[in-house]
Formats: structure tokens, C-alpha cells, sequence
């Protein structure tokens, strides 16, 4: 790898501003031993390196496709849960034929039977009895007040 390099190129510029006369030695040589952490010792004083990062470059310092790679992306976050707003939007949403029960809503609407116990308990939702209970007529009124 070392021969693809030229001493303009960069990275060589870098390692051997980084490391010194201990890059350009050959890699077995100097690979582990004095000369090694006397070198990853030396980065680590001079430059704004961790110890771990300085012997990462030295053990992938032969490497110039490892050392350009992109740095890592990290995982992406877990998506946050709705607001108050948002669930009642999608139950709102929810044509009232399909949300009369519990059990019927979590299918209509998306939302795990689980969050939507959770919603309940949290008071983000609330029960309403949708069962209307006949009222009493005049006729009906009169037999029960005046009969009894």
C-alpha cells in the first residue's frame, strides 16, 4: 500500500506530521514495542488525540482506504412519541362506526391496543357511552308519579 503513495499525497503528509520518522520505517518493525508507543505517546502530547484514536491511526496507518473512509454515522433515533394532539387527531380521524369499542379502535386507527390503554389511563382519552337511554314520555311520566 505504501508504494501507491505518493509524498504529496495528503494522508502521508498527515502521518508523517502525526507519527515522524516512525511511519516511515517498515510496518513489522515497528509495530508493537518501544517504537510504537513512543510514537502514539508523542501524538497524544502534541496533538488533541485520545490514546485510543492515536493507536487506531497507528494500526491502520499502512491503510489509506481505511484512514479516508467517512466517519460513522450513528443510528437513528427511535421515533418520538405523539402528543395528546396527534392521538386524538387520529382517533378523530376514525369514522365513528369503527370506533364503538376498544377492541375495534386499535384496528381503525393504528395504535397498538397497548398505547391506547396507556392513553386511557393518562387521561389523554376518555370513554364516552355512546348507548342513549329512552327518555320517559309525558304519558309514561304521569303513570309513574301519580299511579304509585
Amino acid at each position: 500500500m505504501r508504494d501507491e503513495l505518493s509524498s504529496e499525497d495528503p494522508v502521508v503528509e498527515v502521518l508523517f506530521r502525526i507519527f515522524g520518522e516512525e511511519w516511515l520505517r517498515p510496518i513489522d518493525l515497528v509495530a508493537r514495542g518501544p517504537g510504537a508507543s513512543t510514537a502514539v505517546s508523542a501524538v497524544v502530547d502534541a496533538f488533541p488525540f485520545k490514546p485510543r484514536t492515536a493507536w487506531q491511526l497507528w494500526k491502520d496507518r499502512a491503510s489509506v482506504s481505511t484512514l479516508l473512509r467517512p466517519p460513522r454515522i450513528s443510528k437513528p433515533l427511535k421515533p418520538t412519541q405523539p402528543t395528546k394532539e396527534e392521538v386524538a387527531a387520529m382517533i378523530a380521524g376514525v369514522p365513528l362506526v369503527e370506533r364503538q369499542t376498544l377492541r375495534s379502535l386499535p384496528v381503525a386507527c393504528g395504535i397498538p391496543p397497548a398505547s391506547l390503554w396507556r392513553y386511557l389511563k393518562k387521561d389523554w382519552l376518555r370513554r364516552a357511552v355512546s348507548r342513549v337511554k329512552p327518555t320517559l314520555t309525558d304519558a309514561h311520566n304521569f303513570d309513574v308519579c301519580c299511579v304509585a
